[in-house]
């Protein structure tokens, strides 16, 4: 009898240990579910963020063609002027 006394008790113990171990790895699994669920979310921050920059850099590189094309127009009318007040200037000279 005391020989089926420990076997019950070794079994005992080691349903206890691996209630343990179950317990722990349950634990260290919701947390590892929970960093990812973090991780997931400051990925899609960091997604939204870089989509921001994109359409940023869109709208300067637009904004400098536009500026670009109003400098070439801006030139060719102060040719345009000069040209009219060097023509007035010859005028005067006659």
């Amino acid at each position: 009898m005391d020989e089926l006394n420990l076997y019950i008790e070794s079994i005992e113990n080691k349903v206890k240990k691996l209630l343990l171990k179950q317990k722990k790895l349950t634990d260290k699994i919701n947390q590892i579910e929970s960093d990812n669920f973090k991780k997931d979310n400051l990925i899609k921050e960091k997604d939204k963020r870089i989509e921001e920059l994109e359409n940023k850099i869109e709208l300067v590189s637009a904004a400098k063609t536009l500026n670009n094309e109003d400098n070439d127009v801006l030139k060719h009318r102060i040719n345009e002027i000069l040209r009219e007040i060097d023509n007035c200037l010859i005028l005067l000279n006659k």
